[in-house]
């Protein structure tokens, strides 16, 4: 409590030495900023954060001051962002909260209007339907031209495996910003910075009335330009991560945190030492009469998961320490959800229950982190549990999240990605989730139209496979009447926005391991051209919306969720008393991250349209852009291209 005191006290001083300044040359500083920042609202003036990290009873205490003024410097309220908050949960602890508004009043004088009320909301940052990450957000008031915001906050951190450092990049500009950490000499600090090649955080080490302290200051820091399908900002933003390795008591004993894998392996052990314990009767039972139905151990792994899948709905909620460790699996399974540690846990729990031994729990990041536990031995690396199943040299990546995903497939967004498998209390091994390529996720049209007048009237089959299978069922799952209906039509749409299906049916959505077939008839009004005699059809129906050009100035490259195959089939039957007069020549252009052919051929009677496009990346670097342009471009004008037909 006494050193909480003491950084009040410090935190304190620091505001009352900030107010006093900004009360000089005001519109001096409006001025210069509003030439310096043109067509922005708002910018961030300072901010810094100190982490204290001392050894107490032979314990760490670890607590943090920050602090962030803002300034506006423009009279257009739109650009203004008056609501602030302060997020906080388990492992974030708020202990001191000071937040006020700077009111410009005349004379290079300030009305300071400190806020009272302050309330408690849900993060909606957080990815997960419940946990315990919160907001104490409050308004600003009276903001105006030539306003500045200030907050300061005091946190303790009660984990010390859960600190972390800062990302030098904001939704405004920032004018000055400092992280460090301030710790006793007894404690081996361990940090890293990421996307610094501009050289823009600078770091500094000294020793200072007997403590170490680590600081990390950049300057000019742009804002963030939100970009479509951009990657995580952690793969860009300049970034500082720290971690404590080690302390030592005053009697010589050095403490292990996280100075290695070996020790986040450790903890990782701790989490999970009650799964497969005691497992229900019940459950135990099922798993050997899935395991039954099989004489091939791939077949009865398939089996079980694919019960869970069926039968486990997943549900994100994590709350304290419960983001960490799994529930207990009978309790899953009578209750029948659970978050990805708790479908693990059960997949895991009744392969082993059935006898099947190489089955491993396995920690992994999400595609949004670009991080390896090569790089970092911590949390900051992972967000992600799955189950992973070895049978002959090869790994398959059991993710129960995702009902649809077939056997053999990892989730799209963990490909790529780094795996810690447990494969016992002292050992680990380290895969690499395989990127999957374009020809494992396709969409396939099979196309026949028949031409009367300027309608187009046809029937199609629509096979998905992979990860467009996947995302085709997610989105449809919860719809239906009008809103199934209309997804129905916007997905399968050809030709224009006439498009009407007359009717349609779906195969084999439940076995995942086969083509979801899409069975449809459609009609398609003044979709033929007529030119005198001729009759001009464009038999590229399939517009491929998505594939769309890129602006080259962009900042950031650009991200799909996976690489993927397009291809179809397009026949049209020659009317009586026409013959075909013209077809377009065949194109094609090929590299090994996009590429498309198109191919006309003509038959006795009819004209046969054959066309494929793989996008074979998942993250577009920007350096390519102007490739991937061009690729769009030829392809555009290639499926412009009509066949003319024309009366004998």
């Amino acid at each position: 409590m006494k050193k909480i005191q003491i950084i009040s006290k410090i935190f304190q001083a620091s505001l009352v030495m900030l107010t006093g300044s900004v009360l000089l040359a005001q519109n001096q500083n409006l001025e210069f900023y509003k030439k310096k920042y043109p067509n922005i609202g708002e910018i961030i003036l300072s901010q810094s954060e100190t982490l204290f990290i001392t050894v107490k009873d032979d314990k760490l205490d670890i607590s943090s001051n920050s602090f962030e003024e803002s300034y506006i410097i423009d009279e257009d309220v739109q650009k203004r962002r008056s609501i602030g908050g302060v997020p906080y949960s388990t492992f974030q602890e708020i202990k001191e909260i000071q937040a006020f508004t700077l009111v410009p009043s005349g004379n290079n004088k300030f009305k300071k209007i400190e806020i009272k009320d302050f309330k408690i909301v849900p993060d909606r940052n957080s990815r997960t339907f419940h946990d315990d990450y919160k907001l104490k957000q409050f308004d600003y008031p009276q903001l105006s031209l030539g306003a500045k915001k200030t907050l300061a906050v005091t946190k303790n951190f009660p984990e010390p495996r859960l600190i972390s450092g800062e990302m030098f990049m904001a939704g405004f500009p920032v004018e000055h910003k400092e992280f460090s950490v301030m710790a006793d000499k007894s404690v081996d600090l361990g940090y890293k910075v990421f996307n610094n090649e501009k050289q823009k955080i600078q770091f500094s080490k000294e020793e200072k009335n007997g403590k170490i302290l680590y600081k990390w200051t950049a300057k000019d820091i742009p804002k963030f330009a939100y970009e479509e399908k951009t990657p995580s900002p952690l793969y860009y933003a300049p970034m500082v991560e720290v971690y404590i390795k080690s302390y030592t008591t005053k009697k010589g004993d050095k403490k292990m945190i996280l100075n290695s894998l070996e020790d986040l392996h450790r903890l990782y052990t701790h989490y999970i030492k009650d799964v497969g314990v005691n497992p229900d009767k019940e459950m135990v039972n099922l798993a050997n009469t899935l395991k039954q139905k099989h004489t091939n151990e791939l077949d009865q792994v398939k089996e079980i998961y694919y019960w869970v899948k069926n039968n486990i709905k997943y549900i994100a909620f994590e709350d304290g320490y419960g983001g960490f460790i799994p529930r207990n699996s009978n309790d899953v399974f009578t209750k029948r959800y659970g978050d990805c540690k708790d479908m693990s846990a059960i997949i895991y729990t009744m392969m082993k229950s059935a006898g099947i031994k190489n089955v491993y729990l396995t920690w992994i990041g999400s595609r949004d982190k670009p991080f390896k536990y090569d790089d970092i031995p911590t949390q900051m690396v992972d967000d992600h549990m799955i189950v992973t199943y070895q049978n002959n040299g090869k790994n398959y990546f059991l993710d129960g999240t995702s009902r649809e995903t077939p056997f053999g497939y990892p989730t799209s967004f963990i490909q790529g990605k780094q795996a810690l498998l447990h494969k016992d209390a002292d050992k680990y091994e380290l895969v690499t989730v395989p990127v999957f390529g374009a020809e494992k996720s396709v969409r396939e049209d099979k196309i026949n139209l028949v031409l009367q007048e300027s309608k187009i009237v046809g029937k199609a089959v629509t096979e998905l496979t992979g990860y467009e299978r996947d995302n085709f069922l997610y989105t449809l799952q919860d719809k239906s009447g009008f809103q199934r209906t209309s997804f129905l039509k916007e997905y399968l749409e050809l030709g224009s926005n006439k498009f009407i299906i007359e009717k349609s049916d779906i195969e084999n959505r439940e076995n995942r391991e086969s083509p979801l077939k899409i069975n449809y008839d459609f009609s398609l009004d003044n979709y033929a051209i007529t030119a005198g005699n001729e009759i001009y059809i464009n038999l590229a129906l399939n517009k491929l919306d998505d594939i769309k050009t890129l602006d080259e100035k962009r900042q950031y490259d650009y991200e799909i969720d996976n690489t993927y195959t397009y291809s179809s089939v397009t026949k049209i039957d020659v009317p009586k008393g026409y013959k075909v007069t013209s077809l377009p020549k065949n194109t094609k252009m090929e590299s090994p991250e996009f590429s498309y052919q198109i191919e006309y051929s003509k038959k006795p009677e009819s004209v046969e349209m054959m066309m494929k496009v793989s996008i074979n990346y998942l993250i577009l670097k920007k350096e390519n852009i102007s490739k991937w342009n061009t690729f769009v471009n030829s392809l555009n004008e290639s499926m412009s291209e009509s066949i003319s037909i024309q009366k004998n």
